[in-house]
C-alpha cells in the first residue's frame, strides 16, 4: 500500500487543492494546519505524544518475553559440574573398594538421604524446565478470585467498640491475600428504552400506510428485497444511484433494509449525550425515507416535547416525501405531540445541502463508507476533508455523529475520523472512553510514522497517545458492537426469514464528536480517565469463554485493548462503565489485552 505521508521534509498538501465551504469555524481552521503541515501533537494536545515503550523481543516456544526469563547461574553451573565431577571421582572409587557399601561409606553428596517434596538436585535448580506452561495472566486472575471467594479463615474476635467499627477493623477481617472486588458502575447502558418494541411495531405499521402495495406488488415484495440486497452488496459502479426514486424499490427498501436500520440505530442514539433543548437544529446528511429521524423519535421518547428543526437532506425527493409521511404516522400512532418536530425536505448531494444552515448536532447513517473508499487519494487527506465539511455544517461547540454497518472498512474510516478530529481539537464522546490512540483502527494504522515489526508488517502509527495494541495479525480488530436484537419485532424476524435473509446478528460502528468552541481547543480535557483515578472501559465484543468456566469480554480504555473479566461478563456489549483502575498492568497472553477486572 502506498504510504500517504509525503518523505520527511516535504510538506503537506495545500488545503487549497481540496474544494473547502466558506465559514469552516474553529475545527476547520484546525484541521488546515494539519493539510499544511503544522506540529499536530504540539498544536492539538499541548505537547509531543508520549514515547512508544519498546517491545521485548519473545520467545517463540514460550511466547513470553525472552528476558523475563530466568537465566541459569553461570557460577552455580560451574561449581554443579565442579562438585558432579568430585562426586563422579568418588563414586568409582567406592564402587572399586566395596559396591555394597551403606550410607556412611558413600561420598558425603551421594548419600540416599530422603529427598523432601519440592527439593532438586544442586545442579538442576538453576536449569530451565522445558516441560513448563508458561503462567496464563488470566488464569492467574481467575485464580486469585477464586481464593477470594473461599470462605475466611477464622480470626481472633475482635471487639467492634474498640475500633469503632472503621476500615481498619473491617479489613483486619479479611484473610490474607484476599483481592478487594473492583467497584463497578454502569455509566451508559447500550440498549433500546422499554418503549422500542412497541413503536417499532407501529412503525412497521406506518410504512404499510404510507406504501401501501397492491396484490400483485404484495407477491413480488420477496424478490424485489432479493433484487435490491445483490444491487446493494454489488459494486457501487454498477448501481443507479436515485435506486430509491423507484417506487417499488422505494418499498422494498423500507419494509426491509430501512427498517432494520431502524433497529440497528435505536440503542446507539438511546446511548448518546445529545443534550437538545428547545429551538435546537438536526441536519441529517443522506436522509433518504428520514430512517434517523423515526429512530431518534423511538430512542428518546423525552425529545418529542422538544422543538426541534429537522434539515433532511437527500438525493431522492420520493424517499424524502415517504419518510415524512412514514414519521407522520408514527406520531399519530404512538400519541406524540403535534408540530414540536418540524421537518424540512431538501433535494441536494452532498457537500451541497442547499440553503447554508448551522445546526447543533449533524448526523449521518450509512452515507459515507463506500464513498470514502472508492477515493484514491491518502486515507488522511479524505478524513481530514470530510472532517472539514461535516465540521463546518454545525455551530461551535456543536456535536458530530456518524453511523455505519459494523464492517472492517467502517471501523477503518471512522477510527481516521476520530484522529482527525481529536488533532483539530474536537473531543470523542462515543464509543471512546477516552481521547488517546484507538486501539482497533483496523486497516487504518494512524497518521503518525510508520512502525517496522519484524519486517513482516509495516503500519503507520497513530500520532495520538500510544495505548496497547492487540497482537499483530493479518485482520486487525476494528471497532464494532453487536446489536441487541430483543426489541426487534417478530413480524420483521419471520419477513426476513421469508425472503431468506435472516437477521441472526447485527453489527453497528459509530462516531459521536464534540466540537471545540473558538478558543477552547486549547482548555479542552485531555487524557479522560488518568492514571490514579477510575478506569472506563467500553464493552465492545460477544461473550468470550475463558479456563476454569469464566467469561469476558473484549473492550476499549485508556489503556488501550482491554479484556474485561468479572461484572462485564453480565452486560450487554456497547455498555460502557467504570470500574476500579488495576494497580498492575497485566496482559492476556493469547490476544495481548490489558486484563481489567470488573
Amino acid at each position: 500500500m502506498k504510504d500517504p505521508r509525503p518523505p520527511r521534509g516535504s510538506s503537506r498538501p495545500a488545503s487549497a487543492k481540496t474544494p473547502r465551504p466558506s465559514d469552516d469555524g474553529p475545527l476547520s481552521a484546525r484541521l488546515d494546519g494539519f493539510l499544511a503541515g503544522t506540529p499536530r501533537e504540539a498544536e492539538a494536545r499541548g505537547g509531543a505524544p508520549e514515547a512508544r515503550p519498546e517491545r521485548p523481543s519473545v520467545d517463540p516456544r514460550t511466547r513470553l518475553p525472552a528476558r523475563s526469563r530466568k537465566a541459569p547461574s553461570r557460577v552455580s553451573d560451574k561449581s554443579s559440574r565442579g562438585s558432579d565431577k568430585s562426586s563422579r571421582g568418588s563414586d568409582k572409587s567406592s564402587r572399586g573398594s566395596d559396591k555394597s557399601s551403606r550410607d556412611g561409606d558413600k561420598p558425603r553428596g551421594e548419600r540416599d538421604t530422603p529427598r523432601r517434596d519440592g527439593d532438586t538436585p544442586r545442579g538442576e535448580r538453576d536449569k530451565p524446565r522445558r516441560d513448563a506452561r508458561p503462567r496464563d495472566p488470566v488464569e492467574d486472575f481467575i485464580a486469585r478470585r477464586e481464593a477470594a471467594a473461599a470462605p475466611a479463615r477464622e480470626l481472633r474476635p475482635r471487639d467492634d467498640r474498640a475500633t469503632g467499627g472503621t476500615r481498619e477493623a473491617r479489613s483486619a477481617a479479611t484473610p490474607r491475600g484476599e483481592a478487594p472486588k473492583p467497584a463497578t458502575r454502569v455509566v451508559a447502558p447500550f440498549a433500546a428504552p422499554p418503549n422500542a418494541g412497541e413503536d417499532l411495531e407501529r412503525f412497521l405499521e406506518a410504512v404499510e400506510e404510507a406504501l401501501p402495495l397492491d396484490p400483485a406488488r404484495r407477491r413480488m415484495l420477496k424478490g424485489a428485497v432479493l433484487d435490491l440486497w445483490r444491487d446493494l452488496t454489488a459494486d457501487r459502479a454498477e448501481r443507479h444511484l436515485d435506486y430509491m426514486g423507484d417506487a417499488a424499490v422505494l418499498s422494498a427498501y423500507a419494509r426491509y433494509f430501512m427498517a432494520w436500520n431502524v433497529v440497528r440505530l435505536i440503542p446507539v442514539l438511546a446511548s448518546l449525550p445529545l443534550e437538545l433543548g428547545d429551538d435546537s437544529v438536526i441536519l441529517d446528511v443522506g436522509s433518504g425515507p428520514l430512517a434517523l429521524p423515526i429512530a431518534l423519535w423511538i430512542a428518546r421518547p423525552e425529545l418529542r416535547s422538544k422543538r426541534l428543526r429537522i434539515v433532511c437532506v437527500d438525493r431522492a425527493r420520493r424517499a424524502l416525501d415517504a419518510g415524512h409521511a412514514i414519521l407522520s404516522i408514527l406520531r399519530e400512532l404512538t400519541e406524540g405531540p403535534e408540530d414540536t418536530w418540524t421537518v424540512e425536505r431538501r433535494k441536494a448531494v452532498f457537500p451541497d445541502i442547499g440553503e447554508p444552515v448551522k445546526a447543533d448536532l449533524v448526523t449521518a447513517a450509512n452515507v459515507f463508507t463506500e464513498f470514502f473508499w472508492s477515493d484514491r487519494r491518502p486515507i488522511g487527506v479524505r478524513a481530514v476533508e470530510l472532517m472539514r465539511r461535516l465540521s463546518s455544517l454545525a455551530t461551535p461547540g456543536g456535536r458530530v455523529l456518524v453511523v455505519e454497518p459494523g464492517e472492517p472498512r467502517s471501523g477503518a474510516m471512522l477510527a481516521a475520523l476520530r484522529e482527525v478530529a481529536i488533532l483539530g481539537g474536537a473531543s470523542p464522546e462515543s464509543p471512546c472512553p477516552h481521547d488517546r490512540a484507538c486501539p482497533m483502527p483496523g486497516a487504518f494504522g494512524g497518521l503518525g510514522e510508520r512502525d517496522d515489526d519484524e519486517a513482516r508488517f509495516t503500519r503507520a502509527r497513530s500520532a495520538l497517545p500510544f495505548v496497547v495494541h492487540p497482537r499483530r495479525r493479518a485482520k486487525m480488530p476494528w471497532c464494532h458492537v453487536p446489536v441487541p436484537l430483543e426489541h426487534a419485532p417478530a413480524r420483521l424476524s419471520r419477513f426476513s426469514e421469508e425472503v431468506g435473509l435472516p437477521k441472526e446478528r447485527l453489527t453497528v460502528s459509530w462516531l459521536a464528536l464534540k466540537l471545540p468552541e473558538p478558543g477552547d481547543a486549547e482548555h479542552r480535557t485531555q487524557g479522560k480517565g488518568k492514571a490514579g483515578g477510575p478506569l472506563r472501559v467500553r464493552l465492545v465484543s460477544d461473550l468470550i469463554r475463558l479456563p476454569a468456566g469464566r467469561s469476558g469480554r473484549y473492550a476499549c480504555s485508556d489503556q488501550g485493548y482491554t479484556l474485561a473479566l468479572g461484572a462485564a461478563s453480565d452486560l450487554p456489549a456497547g455498555t460502557l462503565l467504570e470500574t476500579t483502575r488495576p494497580q498492575k498492568k497485566e496482559r492476556d497472553d493469547k490476544s495481548g489485552a490489558v486484563i481489567a477486572p470488573t
